[in-house]
């Protein structure tokens, strides 16, 4: 299970529950117990009814996301719901700006459409208690018609009231909320999209600085929490999207090692058992004929077992039913491409060649984020 729970599967998305909902159920019992030891069961089950509801909608807000990321062919890995909002994983980012836009929008919309369907429910209920109960909402210490409506009718305007302020907070242009998003996708019809999200999220920080001095004068802590969360999430996406620039404009030149572990086919398994022990630390051995042509890769545990069986064999005996054929790499190939490759994958290390066809150097996930650890910052700084 890990950090979440797998809850539901809608429209062939997981939908998975944050293990901090468990400190929401010991607020929501925390609230209704009396110094005597009892709960107020009926409150303790409208507050519940009341908070489910209010994650349905945010469940919406994200199936909003995912389903018309889905219609430009981007597809969802789940969908996350924490205690203070939700989050849709897309695969990636769709290609071009106008659809990241709508991607973006769909959010807020169905958040929108959820509070147009619900109010003509309301208008026909009867006694039509909108006026009394948008008041108590508006001003609940001032208003003193409470008794004038039942739960359900405040449960109800409660949650038109939210989704227009839920879509309309998400329409700020702070990244990465959605309207940061939105802004983003515009910019990006002009500028690149590392130097759009660059401007977004300089602005996003920007006023989430401005949130939290607002709310330090009034002790909001909820809006300064917030803040924080638009503040450094925008940092972190910034951070991705540098890591996403380099991969697709750097190649496995750039990042590859250049030094690999090289044996021969007429080499004798004890003559090589120092060099495996203790001189490498690389999971294959890349094997080699008599006139220096790679001929492909011995798994290490592999050629240890073979060691201790008969260190006077040759390695030509272990390549009989052993020897491994990678998919080979040039050094013009794209580091986007080549993770692609890994993670579909289960080779640890891929072997890389120049324009000749020789192998010259290799490559795997972690070269490559050691290069990108080395190299981004001096790039973006």
């Amino acid at each position: 299970m890990g950090t979440s729970l797998l809850i539901a599967r809608l429209f062939g998305i997981p939908v998975r529950l944050h293990w901090t909902f468990l400190l929401l159920a010991v607020w929501l019992v925390s609230t209704h117990y009396s110094f005597g030891g009892t709960i107020n069961w009926a409150d303790m089950g409208w507050t519940l009814a009341s908070v489910t509801a209010l994650f349905l909608c945010v469940l919406l807000h994200e199936l909003g996301h995912a389903l018309t990321a889905r219609r430009y062919g981007v597809n969802t890995q789940k969908i996350l719901l924490l205690p203070i909002g939700g989050l849709a994983m897309l695969d990636r980012l769709p290609d071009k700006p106008p659809q990241e836009m709508w991607v973006a929008a769909a959010g807020p919309l169905a958040n929108l459409a959820l509070a147009f369907v619900l109010l003509p429910v309301i208008l026909l209920m009867p006694g039509n208690n909108l006026e009394t109960i948008l008041g108590y909402w508006l001003y609940p210490n001032g208003n003193y018609f409470i008794h004038d409506a039942s739960r359900f009718e405040y449960l109800l305007v409660g949650l038109v009231a939210l989704n227009v302020l839920v879509a309309l907070f998400n329409l700020i242009p702070a990244f990465p909320m959605d309207g940061g998003r939105i802004f983003r996708a515009l910019l990006s019809t002009r500028w690149p999209r590392l130097q759009a999200t660059t401007i977004a999220v300089r602005t996003g920080q920007a006023i989430a600085i401005v949130l939290v001095a607002l709310s330090i004068p009034s002790f909001n802590w909820l809006m300064a929490l917030a803040a924080a969360f638009i503040f450094f999430s925008a940092a972190f996406e910034l951070n991705m999207i540098r890591e996403d620039h380099l991969l697709k404009n750097k190649t496995v030149g750039d990042a590859a090692r250049y030094s690999f572990t090289k044996i021969y086919t007429t080499d004798v398994l004890g003559e090589i058992d120092d060099v495996f022990r203790y001189k490498t630390k690389d999971e294959y051995l890349f094997v080699f004929d008599e006139w220096n042509n790679f001929v492909g890769v011995l798994d290490g545990a592999v050629m240890l077992a073979a060691i201790n069986e008969n260190e006077t064999s040759y390695v030509t005996r272990v390549m009989a039913a052993k020897l491994l054929h990678p998919p080979s790499l040039t050094l013009d190939d794209k580091l986007h491409d080549v993770l692609q490759v890994l993670s579909d994958t289960d080779w640890k290390l891929l072997p890389v060649s120049d324009r000749n066809g020789k192998l010259v150097a290799v490559i795997n996930t972690k070269i490559i984020t050691y290069y990108l650890r080395q190299t981004k910052w001096g790039l973006f700084r």
